[in-house]
């Protein structure tokens, strides 16, 4: 294995990292890719590197650099709305709810997919409003929020489902004093609302997630990847994700990374055959329709390129951590339909 280290605060060292690897290493794979402010610099690698990667967060035009094989276990965000949808369907969260939708700025591009998504399941929202401020301006933030709190009022929704970052839909909603449910596309920005938005106020929110950490811990496809690093590391200290505390070192962060990446990259690398090629890997990729990975039971390839499948519904409590967490109401499902 070959390790390129960068600084994650922008994209400068991370590319200069991705041709290390890609040309001067020439690595047949990487496995995880850049994360952070730094995630840009994965096109680096599918792009000009011509390498495969397995991880990283794709959209469309990420996917249109790319002239070798990019899979990851993440589902893309065009899926998001629809995974949650079709879990709140199964849970009958979706009869009689009158929907106000929310876009943050960072999510319009997939604003046509959430509408497409809401379509499918009968869901006629009572109001589909823009929030065009910039993520993180706090004052933009609020002052852009004013209206949009008051036509949700007067709409009558009882429901507001945000699409893209929800921390200042939870603030502000909050705030004008609204008190409807939530739904939250981002299950990721759920979890790290920031010091700007007390968990309280985020109390109830649905999302859909993949298997939680304590259920990949605990899964038969990690627990030979797992052993294997605390062997390799007798001295390291692993506590389990549901027993970190403030001030742990969270090295099952990276080990539940790292063997989901490995593990993926193991399924579609045997399919290929002992002559593995980037052609044949994408190949491989593209037939298959129905298998399962590390931690996730459901998961297929073919014709989409993000892999995971496997989701439930889960509630925000802000008892649980530090800062709020998500707690399963549901099995895992097949959400592949």
């Amino acid at each position: 294995v070959v390790y390129e280290p960068y600084s994650p605060v922008g994209t400068e060292e991370a590319e200069a990292a991705c041709l290390r690897l890609t040309e001067d290493t020439e690595v047949f794979a990487v496995l995880g890719g850049f994360l952070g402010p730094a995630e840009p610099a994965n096109t680096c690698i599918v792009g000009q590197g011509e390498t495969i990667l397995v991880g990283g967060v794709q959209s469309e035009e990420r996917l249109a650099e790319a002239t070798a094989p990019w899979i990851t276990d993440r589902a893309q965000r065009t899926r998001k709305a629809d995974i949650l949808l079709r879990l709140l369907e199964e849970e009958g969260q979706l009869d009689g709810a009158s929907v106000a939708v929310v876009t943050n700025i960072d999510a319009e591009d997939i604003r046509g997919n959430v509408q497409a998504s809401l379509e499918e399941f009968g869901v006629e929202p009572v109001e589909d409003l823009l929030l065009d401020a910039p993520i993180g301006d706090i004052p933009a933030e609020d002052a852009a929020w004013a209206p949009l709190a008051e036509r949700i009022r007067g709409s009558g929704a009882d429901t507001v489902m945000i699409v893209g970052n929800p921390s200042s839909a939870v603030r502000n909603l909050a705030s004008q004093g609204l008190d409807v449910a939530l739904w939250a596309t981002d299950e990721d920005s759920l979890q790290n609302l920031g010091a700007t938005v007390e968990p309280a106020d985020a109390e109830g929110t649905l999302t859909a997630t993949a298997p939680t950490g304590d259920e990949l811990w605990d899964s038969e496809g990690v627990a030979w990847c797992r052993d294997a690093f605390t062997a390799a590391n007798p001295d390291v200290e692993v506590i389990p994700p549901g027993e970190l505390e403030e001030g742990d070192e969270a090295w099952v962060s990276g080990i539940l990374a790292g063997c989901g990446f490995l593990s993926l990259f193991e399924v579609v690398a045997a399919e290929a055959g002992a002559d593995l090629t980037n052609v044949s890997f994408a190949d491989a990729a593209a037939g298959l329709d129905e298998f399962a990975f590390g931690g996730s039971p459901y998961a297929s390839l073919g014709d989409k390129t993000d892999a995971n499948d496997s989701f439930q519904l889960a509630e925000f409590q802000a008892d649980i951590g530090n800062d709020g967490g998500l707690e399963p109401l549901t099995d895992i499902t097949d959400v592949t339909g």
